[in-house]
């Protein structure tokens, strides 16, 4: 089955984060046909695996999981994810995050429209003990129809350098992650920048 979206959830012992990171997602993406769920857990030891399917036993959703029978890390689990996918475009979430709702129908309202880009990056905030901090990814002047949405095609590629960890605050158009060639896996935790530098090399 085609999809708009894919959410591609990695899930390592994170059980603590699990219900206010998927009642985020259901929240934000509930009245969306055209999506669906990748869900990867890494060899938890914690329970994860099967605390989320208590917690998406009565939702309504599209759900592809699967669970390593070997912890091989953040990288391989987010490339088995997408190779899982069947989204048209690609959201990377790790199981401590959550996404607005209000940000989740922007987002989507310009997929479905005349933009088709190839990154859509948004602006998200960092949660430490509490305490958040704002981050604008590229600036509140750059966003589309008065959002904080930004759109990120081929030709602004070169025009950019990473500053920020975009992964998490990004929408990724399958064809250019393939592109690509997924997730450097040598890289424990820096995966992501590293992407990200190929990307707009």
């Amino acid at each position: 089955m085609n999809h708009l979206l894919t959410v591609i959830v990695t899930v390592y012992n994170k059980r603590p984060f699990l219900s206010d990171c998927f009642e985020s997602l259901l929240s934000a993406f509930r009245t969306c046909t055209d999506l669906e769920f990748v869900i990867v857990d890494d060899c938890s030891t914690d329970r994860s695996f099967d605390t989320i399917l208590d917690i998406l036993k009565c939702e309504d959703i599209y759900v592809t999981y699967v669970s390593s029978l070997h912890n091989m890390g953040a990288s391989f689990a987010k490339n088995l994810g997408a190779s899982l996918a069947g989204g048209e475009y690609l959201l990377f979430v790790d199981a401590d995050d959550q996404i607005v709702p209000s940000e989740a129908s922007g987002i989507l309202q310009v997929l479905r429209n005349r933009y088709r880009p190839d990154l859509l990056t948004f602006d998200y905030k960092v949660l430490v003990c509490g305490s958040s901090t704002d981050v604008s990814v590229f600036g509140k002047s750059c966003g589309i129809d008065g959002s904080n949405l930004i759109l990120v095609t081929n030709e602004l590629y070169r025009a950019l350098a990473v500053k920020w960890n975009l992964l998490g605050a990004s929408i990724i158009k399958r064809e250019v992650f393939d592109n690509q060639g997924g997730f450097n896996e040598r890289f424990a935790r820096t995966d992501d920048v590293d992407w990200f530098r190929k990307l707009f090399a």
